[in-house]
């Protein structure tokens, strides 16, 4: 099934009411599930589990282990909503489906929302000697980067007994008791630990399951699991673990940016790349020597570019100590400039972990261990960067969007430009949420400053906001004409209706003092909200193409006909280059021959024709009926 869209959080920065507003709603991705999508299936065909259990999801990617969990699709894994985890990715339940969409939009009462259920385990063949020592723990949060549970939601942990019923043996409720937070006020996941010490639970179809209960009208009342381990040999006093690992995705090797151009990349290569932080922790209550290696891979053309082992960093990592490390400053030196570079950091936390102990032979010194457990899978985490024709300072998933939600208002984002640049293209990703904003009217904006004078607006073109079909996907918006920008642009949009218009909003990264919004005649500066809007502007070669300011004769001398057509129209010049885009941005296949132009599947409707004439480039409107 597909990965859960993500909980929306309308940020209504500087919106109708004096402090701001902050709202969840959820995305709508595709169809709800019929309501038989979610019952649980009959389980007697499944495959039955061994003890020990252990799952910290940090190999998951969207949707639980199929491995390990049944009919839990429903449940988001993640490396970005939980705060503090304790390796990374979490388990987040909420109310959403696995599409992202609400389970009862017209629900006014709390019900049972997500629910992470463990395949069968056979507790049948525990020894007699043994049945006090099984126990599950776990870490739990309520909130974390999502939305906060009310004080009638709640969490629990249920088991399956032989008679085919679940008993709910954990239960903790929202409300702000539930947010736990340490001495130096970062909030914190908290450790459970609970016997299964009944004999009702020692048969061969055991299994335990996760619920929570909150709203089910969306993305609402946020709850996050994480490191779920069940085994026997185990006692109250069992919750450090001789496992290290990384906790989150580590910051960016070129800066501030996830992505750069290509030429804007390449004219100061060394002062674009930066050292990388990443965070760790130490589940084991003994002090270990940290110890890593960075590797940077060329992807495009499957080079190594740089290695490194990195020294032992002082102080050593003390038991449940979480740090964050950085690496030395890479040298990418070696990497030959090209259009489009896709570099990937891997960083190798140097553990030592191994596979958990089964048994030490107390004569030959010989162990074994649980294949099942690998404490080594956490150890390794990588991320992606890439040089090409654009900025980004987001990593390309959003975890919530952000907007406004007032007439006339404005929103408006700070790019740094590393190197001038001419400005082609805007990128967007509006994520569908409810009520839609899809085809509501926009005008995009570039502006050089936001001192209200108008002679600092570069571009303002109107448009149409459009959804893309896949998650995080963006529209691409065309400008009319390049813009040559330098040092730093402001790009946002001015919008003419109440309606709430969100944009993704990635937490990985925080630029969220770049964001500013106007909806009283004043620019605001965002204080409150962190993260990184989905909004990237886009750069074109156009070095071997002098681009002149328009010339009002020169474009009406330049004669498309007939306008309006169906679809087949000729120029009167000779044309160097031609592009045909929608008024989304989108290019439009078509076919040409000399100065005759047929768009391929063309709806009625406006067209743009990106011409380039004597080294001018213009562009032209045209109307298909």
């Amino acid at each position: 099934m597909p990965n859960k869209g993500f909980i929306i959080a309308a940020l209504f920065l500087g919106c109708l009411s004096a402090s701001g507003q902050l709202r969840l709603q959820h995305i709508v991705q595709n169809e709800k599930p019929s309501a038989n999508q979610r019952v649980l299936k009959n389980s007697q065909d499944s495959e039955v589990l061994q003890i020990p259990f252990w799952d910290d999801f940090s190999t998951s990617t969207g949707v639980p282990n199929s491995a390990l969990w049944e009919d839990s699709e429903n449940v988001n894994i993640n490396p970005t909503l939980g705060l503090n985890p304790p390796t990374l990715n979490v388990a987040t339940f909420d109310g959403t489906d696995s599409f992202g969409n609400p389970y009862d939009i017209n629900s006014q009462f709390v019900g049972n929302t997500d629910n992470l259920t463990s395949k069968q385990i056979d507790l049948s063949r525990i020894a007699a000697n043994k049945l006090n020592t099984v126990f599950i723990s776990f870490f739990w949060q309520a909130k974390g980067n999502g939305e906060i549970p009310n004080d009638n939601d709640s969490l629990r942990l249920q088991f399956l007994n032989s008679d085919s019923i679940w008993v709910t043996r954990f239960k903790v409720l929202g409300g702000e008791n539930a947010i736990k937070k340490n001495n130096g006020g970062q909030e914190i996941f908290t450790q459970e630990i609970i016997p299964v010490n009944e004999s009702e639970y020692f048969h061969d179809g055991f299994r335990f399951r996760f619920q929570s209960f909150g709203r089910l009208t969306g993305g609402f009342d946020t709850w996050h699991i994480d490191y779920v381990f069940l085994n026997q040999d185990r006692d109250f006093a069992d919750l450090s673990y001789f496992d290290r690992g990384v906790t989150k995705p580590p910051t960016s090797i070129l800066g501030d940016f996830s992505a750069m151009p290509s030429d804007q990349y390449f004219t100061n290569p060394v002062g674009f790349i930066d050292s990388i932080d990443f965070e760790l922790f130490n589940l084991d209550g003994l002090p270990h020597p940290v110890e890593f290696s960075l590797n940077v891979f060329d992807l495009t053309n499957n080079l190594l570019i740089d290695q490194t082992n990195e020294p032992t960093t002082t102080p050593i990592l003390l038991g449940l100590e979480r740090r964050v490390v950085s690496t030395n400053v890479p040298d990418l030196s070696a990497l030959q400039p090209s259009d489009s570079i896709v570099l990937e950091a891997e960083i190798i936390y140097n553990t030592g972990d191994n596979k958990l102990i089964e048994f030490v032979n107390p004569v030959t010194g010989d162990t074994t261990f649980h294949d099942n457990v690998d404490f080594k899978v956490n150890d390794t985490i990588k991320r992606q960067f890439v040089i090409q024709d654009y900025l980004a300072y987001d990593d390309g998933t959003a975890e919530f969007a952000a907007g406004i939600n007032q007439i006339r208002g404005r929103l408006a984002y700070l790019y740094y430009i590393p190197a001038e640049d001419w400005l082609t293209d805007i990128e967007i990703y509006f994520p569908k949420i409810a009520p839609s904003s899809e085809g509501l009217p926009i005008e995009i904006i570039v502006w050089k400053n936001l001192s209200g004078d108008v002679s600092t607006i570069l571009a303002k073109q109107p448009f149409t906001i459009k959804s893309g079909d896949q998650l995080n996907e963006f529209t691409r918006y065309t400008l009319e004409d390049p813009i040559f920008v330098s040092d730093s642009i402001y790009i946002g949009w001015e919008q003419f209706s109440d309606n709430f218009i969100g944009v993704g909003l990635d937490k990985n990264t925080d630029t969220g003092e770049r964001i500013y919004v106007n909806v009283d005649g004043a620019w605001k500066q965002n204080v409150g909200i962190e993260g990184s809007l989905m909004l990237r502007p886009r750069f074109r070669n156009l070095e071997n193409q002098v681009i002149t300011s328009v010339d009002d004769e020169l474009i009406e001398s330049i004669i498309i006909f007939p306008n309006p057509n169906h679809g087949v129209f000729s120029l009167d010049h000779e044309i160097k280059s031609l592009r045909i885009l929608d008024i989304m941005g989108r290019e439009i296949s078509f076919e040409r021959t000399n100065n005759i132009v047929r768009l391929q599947n063309a709806q009625a409707g406006i067209y743009l024709v990106e011409v380039i004439i004597d080294k001018n480039r213009h562009i032209k409107r045209i109307v298909v009926h």
